[in-house]
């Protein structure tokens, strides 16, 4: 019935949790295609000694994330697919709840809320519906992907449930150029392609923080580049969605201040603030934006006032640390 693609990379001090949280699952009609990605360490060892007629290994030169997850594609048999990282694992019914509201609500595709895991601490993320819900407005979708608070786990390849038929139908792939957002670029162009879209208001899904992860480590060139991906990878798209991802830049270009600048010394702060480029930035305009606090952003950051964007977003995060 599903197919689980595990693009696996030097993570031997994780895999074993992860590998095993899959094999128990309660709903255990799959097969675990694991696509190891020319690791360094003894992961692929580690997932060699697991015994299970269900687990498929390939190995492929080192060539990213996201060459593995469509490599598994391109060698998934079954309909239904999702996709696990390497260093997360998965309540014992995440698969039966996806499959099944999948299947009881005739859902292309479905996604469940999820668990932050820092250390030894369990953080349950605020959900980005507040129930279960069967989707079918498009710009609904569209908004919360690139705008709707605690957006996570509808721009993650994980936490959801695919059908390959329209990935490969409508020839999708995850975008091997990029190592920034290709996840919510993936995600995007799929939901172009369906007609219901469902949410479970359950955290099924364990992802575990690493700080030295890509997706922790953003860059503006990084930002730059998804931005005009985005852009390209589209025909055309309506203008509500080019404001969404408008929105989504300026909200991510914070994250590159808050992850990445304030995070250095003073001086370093001080020559890297003095090089920044905001080209893009000044693509957007206070028409583009839905809210005071992104008018506030673009402002500030419009007009290098980096240190109050940091302010700003300080004192949001007070009310949500995980946000």
């Amino acid at each position: 019935m599903i197919s689980i693609i595990v693009s696996a990379y030097n993570c031997a001090s994780t895999i074993s949790k992860t590998i095993n949280s899959i094999l128990d699952q309660s709903f255990n009609d799959f097969e675990l295609l694991f696509v190891d990605d020319e690791s360094t360490d003894n992961t692929l060892e580690i997932i060699r000694s697991f015994n299970d007629s269900r687990i498929k290994i390939y190995s492929k030169k080192h060539s990213g994330v996201s060459a593995g997850r469509n490599y598994g594609i391109k060698k998934a048999e079954y309909n239904y697919i999702c996709f696990v990282d390497g260093d997360d694992y998965l309540d014992k019914d995440y698969l039966s709840d996806l499959y099944t509201f999948m299947i009881d609500n005739d859902c292309d595709f479905v996604m469940c809320n999820y668990n932050k895991v820092i250390g030894n601490n369990i953080y349950k993320v605020p959900p980005v519906f507040s129930k279960d819900i069967v989707i079918e407005d498009k710009n609904i979708l569209i908004n919360k992907l690139f705008y709707g608070n605690n957006k996570y786990n509808l721009y993650s390849n994980c936490m959801g449930l695919y059908k390959k038929d329209i990935i490969i139908n409508n020839n999708l792939s995850i975008n091997e150029n990029i190592d920034y957002g290709e996840d919510i670029l993936f995600n995007y162009q799929y939901i172009h392609h369906i007609e219901r879209f469902g949410y479970i208001n359950k955290a099924l899904y364990y992802y575990v923080y690493n700080e030295n992860s890509l997706s922790n480590n953003i860059t503006l060139d990084k930002l730059d580049i998804l931005f005009k991906t985005i852009k390209d990878n589209l025909n055309k798209y309506e203008d509500s969605e080019n404001r969404y991802i408008k929105s989504y830049y300026l909200n991510q270009h914070v994250v590159y201040l808050t992850n990445r600048i304030f995070k250095l010394d003073k001086e370093e702060r001080i020559k890297e603030l003095k090089n920044i480029n905001n080209h893009l930035i000044d693509e957007i305009s206070y028409a583009d934006l839905f809210n005071l606090k992104d008018k506030m952003w673009l402002y500030l950051i419009k007009n290098r006032k980096y240190e109050d964007a940091y302010m700003l977003w300080k004192i949001g995060n007070i009310f949500n640390i995980l946000k």
